[in-house]
């Protein structure tokens, strides 16, 4: 099993390919099989990956990710690392910590914690330095924050499935609406205090039409 934190990537793909040439494995069968002899984090980096690599191509990958050769290095990559924009908090700081881990000696952990802020976004940055995080502490903060987060995507979700009802209901009133028949002209698409007949109508002393009851009217005489 590779493990990023201990292993050199060069050594560990030359150990993988003695096992793969004794089993007589083709490189289909190397690539499928290699995806189960990662750790966590080298198998998400190979799943997030645009399509599956050639085994020429994986071996090139996997050897520029993973094999750093000094802690100049090392510092060149933690100056440069950013938080994806649909990253989770989480992985992100595992990137860093995987990183750190690679580092030759000790890092002081107000140094990483410099790091990791560096590539948070600029509010968070903000919450870092007021909340005057440690680095021990960023990781629940990080949980924290990643549910304040997705209750904020469920809202925004809610949001707009409550338009798009509201939407697709107009439709249907409007239509209604248009059946609507009027008591006073007997006419369809308004209802009886929206006629314009009611001025035409006889009124009380209080203003209020009068309806004409036309079968109480005497027939003439002749």
């Amino acid at each position: 099993m590779f493990d990023d934190a201990k292993n050199k990537a060069s050594e560990w793909i030359a150990d993988f390919e003695n096992v793969a040439d004794i089993n007589e494995w083709t490189n289909e069968n190397k690539i499928r099989f290699v995806s189960l002899s990662l750790n966590s984090n080298a198998k998400r980096w190979l799943n997030g990956l645009d399509e599956l690599p050639s085994w020429e191509n994986f071996k090139k990958l996997f050897i520029e990710r993973y094999e750093i050769k000094s802690n100049a290095e090392i510092v060149k990559k933690l100056r440069s690392i950013r938080k994806y924009d649909n990253e989770q908090l989480l992985d992100y700081l595992d990137r860093c910590i995987e990183l750190f881990r690679k580092y030759e000696g000790n890092l002081d952990e107000t140094i990483k914690l410099d790091y990791i802020s560096a590539g948070l976004p600029h509010f968070l940055q903000v919450k870092v330095i007021e909340k005057k995080l440690t680095f021990g502490k960023l990781r629940n903060f990080f949980v924290e924050q990643q549910k304040i987060d997705n209750l904020r995507s469920e809202r925004q979700s809610d949001n707009r499935n409550r338009t798009n009802t509201s939407e697709e209901k107009k439709p249907i009133e409007e239509k209604k609406f248009k059946e609507v028949k009027c008591f006073g002209c007997g006419k369809i698409g308004h209802f009886r205090k929206d006629c314009k007949s009611n001025s035409n109508d006889q009124k009380n002393e209080n203003g209020t039409p009068l309806r004409q009851d036309v079968s109480k009217k005497e027939s003439p005489q002749h």
